[in-house]
């Protein structure tokens, strides 16, 4: 399994989230990503996704850590969000589990670390950004899962 979590959440302006689902679903298959985990606390609603990738609708993060407790979980953040002495490896330097893994992207409204995060035996994974700058969740899935596919 190459898992993917991301928080459900709406936006001002965004009419339809769920079609931003499809496109979630539509970045990660074709980068070997296999499940697609939403976390859904604001109860905006369960997208209906292709049936060639698997997806399951949680209200809490802590609900994907217990369906899942043998997975290894990659936390990817921004480097100015991830909390002073946290170790953290810089996504060109990360060595991808072979297998079992679940890479879990933060709101784009907020950061990873808000969540209670099972540090021991999991990764936190950072990008390198000019000023540091923080991206989209929807765009580091695709650099982290290409990043994945080429290594």
């Amino acid at each position: 399994m190459v898992g993917v979590v991301t928080f459900w959440e709406t936006f001002i302006g965004v009419d339809n989230p769920i079609y931003i689902g499809d496109i979630w679903a539509n970045t990660i298959r074709p980068l070997g990503g296999t499940h697609l985990f939403y976390v859904d606390q604001q109860g905006i609603g369960t997208p209906s996704i292709d049936a060639s990738i698997v997806s399951k609708t949680y209200s809490t993060f802590q609900e994907v850590l217990d369906d899942n407790p043998d997975a290894t979980y990659v936390f990817l953040e921004a480097e100015r969000s991830i909390p002073k002495g946290t170790d953290f490896t810089y996504l060109k330097d990360f060595v991808h589990p072979k297998e079992d893994v679940i890479y879990v992207f933060g709101k784009d409204s907020s950061d990873v670390f808000t969540e209670n995060l099972p540090l021991e035996g999991n990764h936190v994974v950072s990008i390198t950004t000019n000023d540091n700058l923080v991206l989209w969740s929807l765009i580091t899935v695709g650099i982290v899962l290409y990043d994945r596919k080429v290594k």
